[in-house]
């Protein structure tokens, strides 16, 4: 190797090393970061090439807490396909008490709600054993929840999805929301197509075959707990397939080069979108809002 080329090495390594350096100073990560490119690729990490590269070394990390979105998406998921128990625990989580319940319960994976939660999981269940539709596409012949190991190029990844067939695809979405409109926008938002046309290459792995179909079935998690069932036509899952390649680019590149990096790596320019030029905006004059063109 010449020593120009050892030098721009040096120059991508550098930096890199800066980056691992603030990430474990802001979240608390251990001295030794786990290398991304040991773990089998999972959607819920690949879609942080949404934002950056950085943001796919820090998911990579060891460094998830529960949320109550997270358990109560575990206890909906739970209670549905009757993978692992579901509990209730009403009082105060502290003590002797609360210890060894915790202790007790989590050795069987169970997913413990307080009592508030138990109700709202219950009624989110209820609701979905009383729509035919979603039970068929979930239930009908499908396998539920069976991990997916595959390759892709070499590289391994890790595949999860809800429920499948050989010709079907369909996941379990919890909203608060599932007015058809505003459920778009946030499927589109949480680049839902694109986890589908990930989990459809798995199946295609598996099973040598392509789904034919997938689908959506989206859920309130408040009252009244109302199921719509999305259908992805081929053009949506033909662009969520553009968008997960898209960054499965960007991360055989930062593998490759063994760096993570930001947003963008050079001086921008701060430019006024066009549309924001466009609109009237709202100035103060003595205490009155004044609209300017």
């Amino acid at each position: 190797m010449s020593s120009a080329a050892e030098v721009d090495l040096a120059e991508i390594l550098e930096p890199s090393a800066r980056l691992q350096a603030m990430i474990d100073a802001a979240r608390g990560a251990p001295d030794t970061l786990i290398d991304p490119a040991t773990l089998p690729v999972r959607f819920s990490r690949l879609k942080a090439f949404s934002l950056s590269a950085a943001h796919y070394l820090l998911w990579s990390q060891d460094l998830s807490e529960e949320t109550l979105a997270l358990r109560m998406g575990s206890a909906v998921h739970a209670g549905l396909f009757a993978d692992r128990p579901v509990v209730c625990y009403d009082g105060r989580r502290a003590g002797k008490a609360w210890e060894r319940f915790h202790e007790h319960h989590v050795e069987r994976r169970a997913v413990i709600l307080n009592e508030k939660e138990y109700r709202t999981a219950a009624g989110v269940i209820n609701s979905m054993r009383r729509h035919p539709r979603a039970m068929e596409l979930l239930f009908d012949g499908t396998a539920i929840e069976q991990r997916i190991d595959w390759t892709l190029g070499g590289r391994a990844c890790r595949s999860t999805p809800d429920a499948w067939t050989a010709a079907r695809n369909s996941d379990l979405k919890s909203a608060r929301s599932t007015e058809p409109r505003w459920f778009a926008r946030e499927a589109l938002k949480r680049h839902y197509h694109a986890q589908m046309a990930f989990y459809d290459a798995a199946i295609e792995a598996h099973t040598g075959r392509a789904p034919d179909e997938s689908y959506l079935i989206a859920i309130e998690n408040v009252a009244p707990f109302t199921v719509v069932v999305l259908r992805l036509p081929d053009a949506t899952r033909e662009i969520g397939h553009k968008i997960w390649r898209g960054w499965w680019e960007k991360l055989q590149l930062a593998e490759a080069a063994g760096y993570y990096g930001g947003y963008v790596e050079t001086d921008i320019d701060l430019e006024i979108p066009e549309w924001e030029t466009l609109q009237p905006v709202d100035v103060e004059i003595d205490g009155e809002l004044v609209e300017v063109a």
